[in-house]
């Protein structure tokens, strides 16, 4: 695959950076290119935390009832199916995180954090293509993908940024990813995001809602299936 999407593999919480047990095996070389980051994060006092390799037997992921699902003999997730909000990690299960994963995220993170397993609404994309945080209190919700009732209770009274339309970029040859992609952006802080430029839609949305918009352009998004909140991990915040 490719290292592009970042959040696939690893996940930033606290001073704790877990890199997950992705259930497809050529994503569990990926690390080899995260070694600068591991060494940044144990030199200034945090933890690099490896989660435990499943040997991924054949039919580790099989079709059920019209819908993928992966069997739960080991701890599989990867960080696109985790929504962090304050103290609260939301775990979506999928084709690709199941409860073992959860659980053993729950003994990981210990009392410091509470690991809230629900169900998810669109199963073969990254969470962040339908449903993400703004600040405290807004989500950007994807139109097409969600309706009011598909969203978690425990945002039932956040307010919601209803996205109706995205730009198709199209892809080089065979895309990996839709163009769902393209509605991700980067949390600068809570007043200022990064958008891709590509989609003037979704900037004088967001600027609407009393938003600061930093737009840059961001290439190939769905020729590699990936935008701008899986490109990047936080390690540290000024």
């Amino acid at each position: 695959m490719n290292t592009l999407n970042m959040r696939e593999t690893l996940i930033t919480i606290g001073n704790k950076v877990i890199e997950c047990p992705h259930p497809y095996r050529s994503k569990h070389y990926e690390s080899l290119a995260y070694e600068p980051i591991k060494r940044h994060i144990i030199k200034n006092g945090g933890a690099y935390i490896v989660a435990p390799r499943s040997n991924l037997e054949h039919g580790t992921i099989w079709q059920h009832e019209g819908k993928l699902v992966c069997r739960n003999d080991d701890p599989l997730f990867i960080g696109t199916d985790l929504l962090k909000f304050g103290k609260k990690i939301l775990y979506f299960t999928s084709c690709k995180s199941n409860i073992a994963g959860a659980e053993w995220l729950q003994y990981v993170l210990g009392d410091d954090y509470e690991v809230i397993i629900t169900n998810r609404f669109y199963m073969y994309e990254p969470l962040c293509n339908n449903i993400m945080l703004l600040d405290g209190n807004t989500l950007l919700c994807n139109a097409d993908r969600l309706s009011g009732e598909s969203i978690p209770k425990e945002f039932k009274d956040y307010k919601k940024i209803w996205v109706e339309t995205i730009k198709d970029k199209g892809a080089f040859k065979h895309p990996l990813g839709s163009k769902y992609f393209n509605m991700q952006v980067l949390n600068i802080d809570e007043r200022y995001k990064m958008v891709n430029s590509d989609q003037p839609d979704l900037c004088k949305l967001l600027h609407s809602h009393g938003f600061e918009i930093v737009e840059t352009n961001l290439l190939h998004t769905q020729t590699f299936a990936y935008g701008y909140h899986s490109l990047f991990c936080d390690l540290t915040r000024e």
